[in-house]
């Protein structure tokens, strides 16, 4: 695992090295680092947006700040793609596990509370154009490159506008690249109900979720955004029995740090809120327009983070604290103004 000492004896060895970027491809067998670098400057220290849907409609005036107008929501898709951002799942985002190419962006797009406007299909089993799937997999038709994944928490057994599951809808989710997550089984406010309360409204969706998944593991949004004391605490210890959270996301109002950052907190995930309004996913994409190098932007290449070196103290330095699913990776790290390689760190 990594260490401080590491970390600086790496450095320090890398950054006098002659030929760094061809010491880096043998090292890994990787293409080019140095090519992708100056051509996409990457920044996976950068920040990403987990964007916070509920329900689509015609007239948004109608409904809160969570829905979205059926005509508005194909917009956010085709600015989403044309701005460079790629859709995946949560929890390919917790495990790192994503494919997005060199010089984008990854965006987790999340629909809570089961809403029939989240997926309907017609007679020959598709989805239908007035549905967040229809309309995602219309804008793929149409932009081949867009990736048409969301993640969708559940709560209870009325899920999509049926009074218990459809599998025909949830089977088309899992078998197309979207996910499903728990949001309790009646979206009752954990923080004003009693710890044995909120631990039964958690492992009782996840129970009907796990008869679909197979797995006792789970993503998890909180309803209205509100948790117990303690919270962090009890969901990372053997509160919730053999079922395990694997990620917790909130309301919030902005985007969050890299999984790869020391600071990114797995069971503290802030959401952006759909819209055009200040602080809303509109303003956010105008914000990393505006200063992109905060922004993460990928080098195309799994188990390796590349970043420049004014972001070097954002890693993780202390010995088992870097996420397990991550074991393989190296990172790579160059200068800020002249883009050469200035370090390969390894474990």
């Amino acid at each position: 695992m990594l260490t401080i000492k590491t970390l600086l004896i790496s450095a320090i060895l890398f950054f006098y090295s002659d030929n760094q970027a061809n010491l880096i491809n043998l090292f890994d067998n990787s293409p080019n680092m140095q090519e992708i670098i100056n051509e996409y400057q990457p920044n996976e220290m950068g920040q990403v947006m987990v964007v916070m849907y509920h329900n689509l409609v015609e007239k948004e005036e109608d409904e809160g700040h969570y829905a979205r107008a059926f005509e508005n929501f194909e917009k956010d898709l085709i600015r989403i793609h044309t701005e460079g951002y790629i859709p995946i799942t949560m929890d390919e985002w917790i495990n790192g596990n994503f494919d997005v190419p060199a010089g984008k962006t990854p965006i987790i797009l999340t629909f809570d509370d089961g809403h029939p406007t989240d997926i309907q299909l017609d007679e020959n089993g598709k989805p239908t154009d007035k549905c967040v799937v229809g309309i995602m997999e219309k804008v793929h038709n149409e932009y081949p490159d867009f990736i048409p994944k969301a993640t969708f928490y559940l709560n209870g057994p009325y899920a999509f506008g049926d009074s218990e599951y459809d599998m025909n809808k949830i089977n088309y989710l899992l078998e197309n690249g979207y996910e499903i997550g728990n949001h309790t089984s009646n979206h009752e406010n954990i923080s004003e109900i009693t710890l044995d309360e909120a631990k039964e409204e958690i492992i009782s969706e996840a129970k009907r979720l796990e008869k679909i998944t197979k797995s006792k593991s789970f993503n998890f949004a909180v309803p209205f955004g509100e948790k117990p004391d303690n919270y962090q605490e009890l969901v990372k210890g053997d509160w919730l029995g053999d079922y395990t959270m694997t990620s917790s996301v909130n309301v919030g109002w902005n985007p969050i740090d890299s999984i790869y950052d020391k600071d990114f907190n797995v069971h503290d995930i802030n959401r952006v809120t759909c819209g055009e309004d200040p602080c809303e996913l509109y303003f956010w994409m105008d914000s990393f327009k505006n200063a992109p190098e905060t922004r993460f932007i990928s080098d195309g290449i799994k188990d390796i983070i590349t970043f420049p070196k004014s972001k070097l103290d954002r890693i993780y330095t202390e010995p088992n604290s870097f996420p397990s699913s991550f074991d393989k990776i190296k990172y790579i790290v160059y200068d800020d103004e002249s883009l050469e390689i200035f370090s390969v760190i390894s474990e």
